[in-house]
């Protein structure tokens, strides 16, 4: 399995995108309120929203399933690819690659990803 960033290594030829395809930091956390969904998100995700969000006091968030966003799916190549990505929600689509808070995003979240890694790496 290809090793993204949260590991150390770099691709050569580097892009914003290829990068957030090789990390995926910012799906990863052990908070069910890491990732808020508004009301406007909910509508684009239209017949998704059910099935990606949850209901949590009197707000939505995306579901969290073994420490990671449940939209996420991790390739058998190591990519961290966004099964929403056209209709994520704003939070997600404001996240600028390698901006302050995408590295407070690695910063906060590599523990929490490998962890979660692992254990998907062991259920096979």
């Amino acid at each position: 399995m290809a090793r993204g960033p949260m590991h150390g290594e770099r691709l050569a030829d580097r892009t914003a995108e290829r990068e957030c395809l090789l990390c995926g930091s910012c799906c990863f956390s052990s908070s069910d309120t890491h990732i808020r969904v508004l009301e406007s998100d909910r509508e684009r995700l239209a017949e998704l929203a059910d099935r990606f969000t949850r209901r949590i006091g009197e707000h939505h968030y995306l579901s969290m399933e073994h420490g990671r966003c449940a939209a996420l799916s991790v390739e058998p190549d190591g990519r961290f690819v966004c099964t929403i990505y056209e209709k994520r929600p704003a939070v997600c689509r404001e996240l600028e690659p390698a901006s302050a808070a995408c590295l407070n995003e690695i910063d906060e979240n590599r523990a929490v990803a490998i962890l979660a890694l692992e254990s998907l790496v062991r259920r096979g």
